[in-house]
């Protein structure tokens, strides 16, 4: 039994088969030669083998499933629900994991069957003998080491980020819309698109925040149109319940910024271009000088499973913590949420290209501390958007270098914020909202097992755990709850739906 509802982003189909599998040709060097994140299965007739793959960082998921003799796959894991001869078994250590993460981590899904291939995969199976081989066709130590000086890396930074957009942008018809924060990273799109094509800007959050606010002085240098997409108290509750089953219960609760806005969204543009992964290419994840992560650190994020899924693995080639981080938590968290509003609002990721990615990593550590390349290119490549206008994590404008790196390694704003001192300028404030009465009333519903078998036996005692201390506090909490309800949300679409 098998079923293909995977899909390649550029060439298709035909033209894989043609370039990679079945013609002679070597699979692993077509998919190192791919630009953006892909995943499929290819079936040879002749050999009567199936071939699996995913692209070098895992960025598009390939779930599959083996049970009883059957094989199935898909790049939705809710897509193999349509299968009815499947049967599903919930995977306890998933529930304990997303409590402790906010994301599944490794191969790791829902279910005892199914679990996501590693990234730069190709497994093969043997439909005669029904055995598999399974290989990685590349590591991040493949990625050669660069002898770029600072400026010349600055240069071909922009160079680079423009071929990108270019790629990006190519053959697209109808509006490019961008959804504009306070941060660098779609300010930087909008730069790009900007040269290329007409585009619209809209931002998600509270109307006083820092990043409407800033966005709104973006858009307006840019000369654009921008619409603010309100989250407020009487909204910011509405369509999350859905949104995490779109999600395949893989986005927590709290982190859909967008969902509560998305219908108005989808009406505004054809394409969104969204900075997902910016921050972590840009300014990388924790000690960047660090090559690789320590147990302890692994163990502080994803508790016992850090030893399941531990950052010694050689694929991430000794190189830099951020590979370990990359494929945890930007792999299987922050692509969740983009996956979920693609659904409804096509997604644009330029930042997910492998010859912009590979670039970055072949370069000094140095240069990337602190911001230090990407404020240079900015500030000499796109003045116009960055010279005067401030950035939302110090507050102040990028020409400002020597206050702005001082201000991110003190992490000024930050204490500022927290000590009470200027009012929240965030973007949301789910702190307050997550304790208000209509929220309550529906949290103690959803988080009350005797209505739901599933519930009661998987997941009883969420809101004694989760509700009731955050209740005691006047702030903190919220992400442990929010990641309590994304479970129980999703184990009662499981089971309303005959899954379970």
């Amino acid at each position: 039994m098998a079923n293909f509802l995977g899909r390649l982003q550029k060439g298709g189909f035909p033209e894989f088969i043609l370039e990679g599998a079945f013609t002679g040709g070597d699979l692993a060097h077509f998919l190192e030669k791919q630009r953006f994140p892909l995943s499929g299965v290819c079936y040879d007739a002749s050999s009567k083998k199936l071939q699996f793959y995913t692209d070098r960082l895992g960025f598009s998921p390939l779930y599959l499933y083996q049970k009883n003799g059957n094989i199935a796959w898909s790049n939705r894991l809710s897509a193999l629900f349509e299968l009815k001869e499947l049967e599903f078994t919930l995977n306890p250590d998933a529930l304990e994991a997303f409590l402790q993460c906010g994301y599944l981590p490794g191969d790791m899904t829902w279910f005892a069957e199914v679990l996501v291939l590693p990234a730069a995969s190709i497994w093969e199976y043997d439909m005669t003998m029904q055995s598999w081989e399974k290989a990685r066709y590349w590591t991040w130590a493949d990625i050669p080491q660069s002898d770029y000086s600072f400026e010349e890396a600055v240069d071909e930074l922009a160079v680079r980020l423009r071929d990108m957009m270019q790629e990006s942008l190519s053959a697209k018809t109808g509006t490019i819309g961008v959804s504009l924060s306070g941060g660098l990273d779609s300010r930087l799109l909008l730069a790009l698109a900007g040269e290329q094509k007409t585009v619209v800007s809209y931002t998600f959050g509270r109307a006083d925040s820092w990043d409407v606010q800033i966005a709104a002085k973006v858009a307006k240098q840019a000369g654009i149109s921008h619409r603010i997409l309100l989250l407020e108290p009487k909204n910011w509750m509405d369509h999350r319940e859905e949104a995490i089953w779109r999600s395949d219960g893989m986005a927590s609760y709290m982190h859909l910024h967008h969902v509560p806005n998305y219908l108005e969204n989808a009406q505004l543009s054809d394409w969104n271009l969204n900075g997902c992964c910016g921050d972590a290419l840009f300014k990388g994840f924790g000690n960047m000088k660090a090559s690789s992560v320590s147990m302890p650190e692994a163990h502080a994020v994803l508790g016992r499973f850090a030893d399941q899924f531990p950052p010694n693995d050689p694929f991430y080639g000794n190189r830099q913590s951020d590979a370990y981080w990359l494929d945890q938590h930007v792999r299987n968290c922050t692509l969740a949420a983009v996956r979920e509003w693609n659904q409804s609002l096509a997604q644009l990721t330029p930042f997910l290209d492998f010859r912009l990615i590979e670039f970055l990593y072949g370069l000094p550590v140095d240069y990337r501390l602190r911001n230090h390349l990407y404020s240079a290119m900015l500030l000499k490549h796109f003045p116009k958007l960055f010279k005067s206008i401030p950035w939302k994590l110090t507050g102040i404008p990028l020409h400002k270098t020597r206050l702005t790196e001082w201000a991110l390694l003190l992490k000024v704003p930050q204490i500022i914020r927290r000590s009470g001192l200027v009012g929240n300028y965030q973007y949301t404030d789910y702190g307050s909202w997550m304790r208000q009465e209509t929220a309550l009333l529906r949290w103690n519903k959803l988080l009350d097992s005797s209505d739901s078998e599933v519930l009661k036996t998987f997941a009883p005692n969420l809101k004694s755990t989760y509700l009731d201390p955050m209740l005691r506090k006047k702030r903190g909490g919220e992400e442990g709850l929010s990641r309590a309800l994304t479970i129980a949300i999703w184990l009662r679409h499981l089971e309303a739906r005959g899954v379970l």
